[in-house]
């Protein structure tokens, strides 16, 4: 969700890395109900799980996953749903394989298919949607040949490719960051990137889950259904009540008021896509997360 640039190797390598990473998870996916619950008391707020007198419903005003169409359908004018396109790719996914992930996401934009051989791929393919910079991503490409210390050449094909509102493009490796070391992808990048990938993009960049994490996934899954529940009204209400926020505010308190929580929730994440509110803290959005408006200089 960020919009700065890639580096050219954006890697996680070390031991000390991959225990940040993975080293807290089952002491907190045992007690994350239990914490939640203290923070929701320290913040002074109670959940609210009942089920309203009246079901309010709150049409979107853009696009669902795959383009729409008006169509004549006798005397009456209808929605034609075309179902997005196959992959692009230059490597189809291996079906007999046990470790291949056989995933799709789908590309809205593009309206097409994002082939994912791996959960962490299916993480990035829905991050790298969220970035506004980003214009067109293509999964299972560029192609490229290099040669290596001895002159023998080797063929490899990255996981994504993504263009930016620059032109300028990133040819990406997606890669579990505890199996960097061993994989020997370090050596074939930095081989890539000396010898200019073939005029394919301007540079080469590793992502592992330290940027591609569950969390980021989490926040990039709300951003992409909240682009699609998009409503107008809901959004000027919710920018309204933001246009005197000085200081930061909880997630929760914004929906304070608000006729339809659904729909100002959905607000809220449209507005933290475009970057007019700002979460202060890294990890997953949640009520308890503090919001702030940006300062631009």
């Amino acid at each position: 969700m960020s919009d700065k640039p890639f580096s050219p190797l954006d890697i996680a390598t070390t031991g000390a890395t991959y225990h940040a990473l993975y080293a807290h998870r089952p002491k907190t996916r045992n007690k994350r109900d239990i914490v939640e619950r203290v923070q929701f008391r320290r913040a002074g707020v109670e959940p609210h799980r009942r089920l309203p007198d009246a079901t309010i419903y709150l049409k979107p005003d853009g696009e669902y996953v795959g383009r729409t169409v008006a169509t004549e359908i006798g005397t009456e004018t209808a929605e034609l749903w075309i179902e997005p396109l196959a992959s692009t790719g230059m490597r189809s996914v291996d079906h007999m394989s046990t470790s291949s992930f056989r995933g799709r996401v789908p590309y809205a934009e593009g309206n097409r298919a994002l082939v994912a051989e791996s959960l962490l791929e299916a993480r990035v393919a829905k991050i790298l949607q969220t970035n506004r910079r980003i214009v067109d991503i293509r999964d299972q490409w560029p192609r490229c040949e290099w040669y290596d210390e001895d002159g023998i050449i080797h063929t490899d094909t990255f996981d994504y490719w993504a263009l930016f509102d620059d032109q300028q493009s990133v040819a990406i490796a997606v890669k579990q960051a505890n199996r960097v070391g061993k994989s020997g992808i370090l050596t074939r990048l930095k081989a890539i990137a000396a010898q200019g990938i073939g005029g394919y993009a301007n540079k080469v960049a590793l992502i592992t889950d330290a940027f591609a994490s569950q969390e980021n996934e989490y926040n990039a899954a709300w951003i992409l259904r909240s682009r699609r529940m998009f409503n107008k009204a809901g959004y000027a209400d919710a920018l309204a009540q933001i246009q005197g926020l000085y200081g930061a505010v909880r997630f929760h308190s914004l929906l304070v008021g608000a006729a339809n929580h659904a729909g100002r929730r959905t607000a809220i994440w449209n507005l933290i896509d475009e970057g007019l509110l700002v979460h202060e803290e890294e990890g997953r959005v949640s009520d308890l997360s503090w919001l702030h408006r940006p300062v631009f200089g």
